[in-house]
């Protein structure tokens, strides 16, 4: 496959595991108890749905799924992947914890989204306080009229132990 292709195919693939580990962090402990990475190496040369590849680089998707994993991980839930002009954009905001020691940091928790010319439409933040192993909890949720036509993004950002984190969403 051609460089475009495979930069694509790999650009799908990361958001596609991205939208199955969001909605199996959000639903921790109730009823899902852990999950398993599947298929984390190819074996051999060629297009599969591994993240590192058959000589054992890791592909562009291996970034995404090691940023979902995160111990301290905060993602948004998006109903949908387009939108149309005029519809209101909605999304909980979701703080997941397993890190398991007592006496855990507060984390700051910035939210942001932009529209299309960069304009900020909508901001939040939130200082967590962690439970050990914690269900996943909603900080809250953009709601946002869409209003100009073209990609908005959505920027998570949070701070672990001053270790900056970033989720971003288009």
């Amino acid at each position: 496959a051609d460089e475009k292709t495979r930069a694509h195919s790999q650009r799908q693939q990361a958001e596609t595991l991205r939208f199955y580990i969001d909605r199996l962090r959000f639903h921790k402990y109730k009823p899902t108890g852990g999950m398993l990475f599947f298929c984390l190496r190819a074996l051999e040369p060629g297009p599969f749905w591994s993240v590192v590849n058959g000589e054992g680089q890791p592909k562009d998707s291996f970034e995404m799924v090691a940023l979902c994993y995160r111990p301290v991980y905060v993602f948004a839930l998006l109903p949908r992947e387009n939108y149309r002009i005029g519809t209101l954009f909605q999304a909980p905001l979701c703080f997941s914890n397993d890190r398991i020691g007592p006496d855990q940091p507060s984390v700051l928790v910035k939210a942001r989204l932009t529209d299309p010319r960069g304009q900020l439409v909508w901001k939040e933040q939130w200082t967590v306080q962690p439970q050990p192993d914690e269900e996943t909890r909603i900080l809250g949720e953009v709601s946002v009229m869409l209003m100009t036509k073209g990609v908005y993004r959505l920027n998570l950002n949070w701070l672990v132990q001053e270790e900056s984190v970033e989720n971003n969403y288009q």
